[in-house]
């Protein structure tokens, strides 16, 4: 069994005979690995390689030359915090200057700058962006979806393309009966009898498998028809044998005077006198099925005695059927294969298993099965060069673990987002070389997963459909609470900097911006950061790679918000000093009520893009927690004299309030009417699709 080392589904036979250089390494037939495992015969071998100089040693050094990406968030904020602190830094310096020409002391204006270029710093962004990490980790461990990298929670909602290995990640890795063609003379039960006895597997109490697969799936399949194989073996014991050998491609057991027999078709089946099992082989055959063909005999009167001429076994026996066999796709995988290309996610099939098999499971599970190329095919550039393949192939069969690693590479030079699944030793290097490696955490090998970065702990795929949108809520949360975040950053330095601008006294003192910027920052955006997912997350297209945090709008939207938010600020301040004369303390405190008040409602414009950002709000408790908290704050703020002294805030008139009141909507409502009228002008968009590029 090569399947962990090569991805070949079933047992290979294994012989002195040698190959020619450059032999696939799964048609090497004169060579045993380390990591593989002996199913059913025995022999005698020369060592020929140890440690790093095995297969597997060459593999495990590809995995260490394997470069680990950077997540595209993790990319995206540093990118982000380098802009910023070139922002800061001019802000500061510019309203310091400006206030300085306007002739304010230097000591208030060096306060206000400071407390400024501090609020636009969104200090409380790395924080909700690592517990939007780590909240996604549980989520997607509780989907058995075992994270071991934070970045990469993320990543997987960015996924363009999931380069698949095929057995044991979208097959079961167990073969199993799916097809049986009885003989018109003979029935069911005479069939199973045969194939069970004729066999040399077992499966322990508890379930584990012993032996060759194959014959361990005729025993699956002889217990699903209601054979208590176990008593029959103990009531009809062996008294001889003529064991498997594959240039004869037969087998068969005496059993006191009856002979079960098993073996390929083509030397069971007399095409001449059963040419409806002939054809019902050739048909499983096409369908890249393993077919068997099992018959019963009369033993020679020589064989009653345990010996005798092996060829008088075989002769005129009765054939009592075909069986096919395969390495079934996982139900799991269909389903999750179809979800992820309604997500405009391109699944490409990667393994080592044969053309034909590949071929017949992609079609079974809805990949694109045009051409498939092989590692051959790799090897001596049929078919164009591999970036081309790669962009266009969905199925690679019979590749070796480098060829896996250059196909992901192919497909990251082009700009595409790479998820890698995988189980086996051949997995490892592409699994450490894709954004995103995932491996198959029960029947995968100790390698695959110390190079994957997500472990599946119950090896479905549809797991992986669940992680994909998970990373698409993550990042939508992070540019919910950047949209909130920035917004208000902005509205801030507008006002302070119209204020300065016109030579008045500052609408925010120094602590205000600090308070404000302190309770707003960091509450409301961990209520953001634990939005849940929309249902429209798996019918859209992944973002694009060098997509920006703040890209698809959201600038335009900060844009939008602040200049909304700080206009009615400016004009809560210019109404505290024109028509209601207030102090300066009290034009400030107005301001600073106008803002915040405007800026919370704003969570429901940041929360959601279509024009009802209440609809659904109910799903996220942790909002209105956090908006209650948030005006409790903002109460003590106002309502405890020693805090509203230190910051320098006063009481307001009812006519100040009713101001507050009547401004702070505005933003939410023009927000609102803008929304609506550009959804009434914009055509619906057709749902995504991914097919072959």
């Amino acid at each position: 069994d090569e399947s962990a080392l090569t991805g070949e589904s079933t047992t290979v036979d294994k012989a002195t005979d040698p190959v020619a250089a450059g032999t696939p390494l799964a048609e090497r037939t004169g060579m045993a690995y380390m990591g593989t495992t002996v199913a059913a015969g025995r022999g005698r071998g020369v060592v020929v390689a140890t440690g790093r100089a095995t297969e597997v040693g060459r593999v495990a050094e590809m995995v260490e030359t394997a470069e680990a990406q950077e997540a595209p968030l993790q990319a995206g904020l540093e990118q982000l915090g380098r802009v910023l602190s070139l922002a800061v830094v001019a802000l500061a310096a510019g309203l310091a200057l400006l206030g300085w020409a306007r002739g304010f002391e230097l000591r208030e204006i060096l306060e206000v700058s400071i407390a400024l270029a501090v609020a636009v710093v969104p200090e409380g962004l790395p924080a909700v962006a690592t517990l939007t990490l780590t909240v996604g980790m549980r989520r997607m461990a509780r989907r058995n979806a075992l994270v071991r990298r934070l970045p990469v929670v993320e990543t997987l909602g960015s996924t363009t393309v999931i380069a698949s290995d095929k057995t044991g990640t979208l097959t079961a890795n167990r073969m199993t009966v799916v097809d049986v063609t009885v003989a018109d003379r003979a029935d069911a039960d005479q069939l199973w009898r045969s194939a069970t006895l004729c066999n040399d597997a077992d499966v322990d109490p508890d379930g584990d498998p012993v032996g060759d697969p194959t014959e361990v799936a005729l025993l699956h399949a002889a217990a699903d028809h209601g054979l208590d194989w176990r008593a029959l073996r103990d009531q009809q014991p062996r008294d001889g044998e003529v064991p498997f050998v594959p240039a004869a491609k037969r087998m068969a057991t005496v059993h006191g005077d009856v002979v079960h027999i098993k073996g390929a078709p083509e030397v069971i089946v007399d095409r001449e006198r059963q040419p409806d099992l002939a054809a019902a082989a050739d048909d499983m055959a096409e369908r890249a099925l393993r077919t068997l063909a099992v018959a019963r005999n009369q033993a020679p009167g020589a064989w009653q005695g345990g010996e005798g001429d092996d060829d008088a076994l075989f002769d005129g026996a009765e054939v009592l059927g075909v069986i096919g066999i395969e390495d079934p796709a996982r139900p799991e995988a269909i389903d999750a294969i179809g979800v992820l290309h309604r997500a405009g996610i391109r699944v490409v099939m990667v393994t080592g298993d044969q053309p034909r098999t590949a071929q017949a499971v992609a079609g079974e599970l809805g990949i694109e099965t045009g051409d498939v190329v092989t590692g051959t095919d790799l090897a001596r550039g049929d078919g164009g060069t591999l970036d081309d393949q790669a962009a266009t192939v969905d199925v690679f069969a019979r590749v070796a673990p480098e060829d896996k690693l250059r196909i992901v590479n192919s497909l990251q030079k082009a700009g595409e987002v790479v998820a890698v699944t995988g189980d086996g030793v051949n997995d490892a290097p592409a699994l450490r070389q894709a954004d995103v490696g995932v491996a198959m955490g029960r029947v995968g090998t100790d390698v695959a997963r110390e190079a994957a970065d997500i472990v599946l702990l119950d090896d479905d795929i549809g797991t992986l459909q669940h992680a994909v949108e998970e990373g698409r809520r993550i990042f939508a949360n992070v540019r919910r609470f950047a949209q909130f975040l920035f917004s208000w950053h902005l509205s801030v330095v507008l006002v302070v900097a119209a204020g300065i601008a016109a030579g008045v006294d500052p609408p925010l003192a120094g602590l205000m911006i600090l308070w404000n910027n302190l309770v707003i920052d960091v509450i409301p955006s961990f209520a953001l950061a634990l939005e849940p997912s929309g249902d429209d997350a798996m019918r859209e297209h992944p973002r694009p790679k060098g997509e920006a945090v703040l890209g698809a709008g959201t600038t335009r939207r900060i844009a939008a918000q602040g200049l909304l938010v700080g206009s009615v600020g400016l004009a809560a301040f210019a109404i505290g000093r024109g028509p209601l004369d207030l102090s300066s303390a009290g034009q400030q405190t107005l301001t600073f009520v106008t803002l915040t008040s405007a800026q919370l409602l704003g969570v429901f414009t940041a929360r959601s893009d279509t024009p009802n950002g209440f609809a659904g709000a109910g799903r996220n408790p942790f909002l209105w927690g956090a908006l209650a908290l948030t005006l409790v704050l903002e109460g003590l703020a106002l309502g405890v004299p020693p805090l509203r002294d230190l910051l320098g805030l006063t009481t307001l008139p009812a006519e100040a309030w009713l101001v507050a009141a009547a401004l702070a909507p505005i933003p939410l409502v023009l927000t609102v009417l803008s929304r609506l009228a550009r959804r009434g002008a914009t055509p619906a968009a057709p749902p995504p699709t991914a097919t072959s590029r």
